[in-house]
């Protein structure tokens, strides 16, 4: 009797594992619960003192242990494979031609609150005011470009050089 006890435990863990693996929206869970059930139940009646106690152990052993497998292995299974992204935006076609972009100028197609839509060589694009706002028809210089994000500032801004305050001359207090 114990040992069919310890055969549904492991049968149960298997069970747990092969949900995580093969989704049947709980119906292999629900089984697994049967045979834990089914476990327990053979085990108070068995002739051996320690039965439920050696039933218990090998519950706390399979199932946590199921589990454990199940999640580190996940990736590998089908359900993981249709989860997980294969390709970065980085690769898109889409994106690499607007790294192009950097320097170029344009004009404010719309109001940029901070983002709206400029024109750059008769081409519209989707941009992000760096400054805040600037009014439709000002010229604009794209200054970065992360992914998708276009950055743009006025044309007459200065371009930037560094982030660090200018130093003042040796004798003289800073602000």
């Amino acid at each position: 009797m114990l040992t069919l006890a310890i055969a549904l435990v492991i049968l149960s863990g298997l069970l747990v594992w092969a949900e995580i693996w093969l989704p049947s929206f709980g119906t292999l869970s629900i089984l697994a619960v049967i045979s834990l059930i089914a476990a327990f139940v053979l085990a108070s009646k068995s002739d051996y003192e320690h039965a439920t106690l050696v039933t218990i152990i090998a519950t706390a052993l399979t199932l946590p242990l199921s589990i454990l497998l199940s999640v580190k292995l996940i990736e590998y299974s089908p359900v993981g494979h249709k989860t997980q992204l294969t390709a970065s935006i980085g690769d898109s076609e889409n994106i690499r031609p607007l790294k192009d972009l950097v320097g170029k100028t344009g004009i404010a197609h719309t109001d940029l609150r901070p983002s709206g839509s400029v024109l750059i060589d008769d081409k519209k694009y989707d941009v992000v005011a760096v400054s805040g706002y600037i009014e439709k028809g000002m010229p604009v210089r794209v200054i970065k470009t992360e992914g998708a994000v276009v950055t743009v500032k006025t044309a007459d801004q200065p371009p930037e050089t560094s982030a660090e305050p200018p130093k003042a001359a040796p004798g003289q207090p800073a602000n």
